[in-house]
């Protein structure tokens, strides 16, 4: 992480499911290269607007956006405006991702559309999960959790 003033990043493991890491983060001036994860990135904007390079265009998330990056896809990520961006992270491993889909009923993980997602209750749930992660409940973050993992392949898959 970029030593400016300001920018801070916290990282950590999931208290209550296993194979999930989460992020909190401002970022100014810090920027990502072009890089992928083997999971994938959920990524709930709380403040400000992010630029990422995804899937052959600059998608601009703002404060309220969700946007989904799936596993191995390459992606960049940048401040889209002065103040930077803030924001918090789900970054679930594709086996939890994928038994969430099975609680659905789906033979498999859908694509998620790879626009910005401005969708107010699959962002309080990420939020949610995440807060709750945070204060180190590990049955309120494990549920939440799965049901945000549920909400956004109900209504954010294609």
């Amino acid at each position: 992480m970029s030593e400016e003033p300001g920018e801070r990043a916290q990282f950590w493991r999931h208290p209550g499911l296993p194979g999930v890491e989460l992020l909190k983060a401002h970022y100014v001036r810090h920027s990502f290269p072009r890089h992928t994860h083997d999971t994938y990135t959920f990524a709930l904007i709380e403040s400000g607007v992010e630029v990422t390079y995804y899937r052959g265009t600059d998608v601009d998330i703002s404060a309220g956006g969700l946007l989904v990056v799936e596993p191995h896809e390459v992606h960049t990520g940048h401040a889209g405006v002065p103040e930077g961006w803030r924001y918090r992270v789900l970054y679930p491993e594709v086996d939890v991702v994928a038994a969430a889909a099975r609680d659905l009923g789906m033979d498999g993980v859908p694509p998620f559309t790879p626009e910005e997602i401005r969708a107010p209750g699959s962002a309080r749930l990420v939020r949610a999960a995440h807060r709750a992660t945070e204060q180190g409940d590990r049955l309120s973050a494990s549920t939440l959790t799965r049901q945000a993992l549920h909400r956004l392949l109900a209504r954010h898959t294609r």
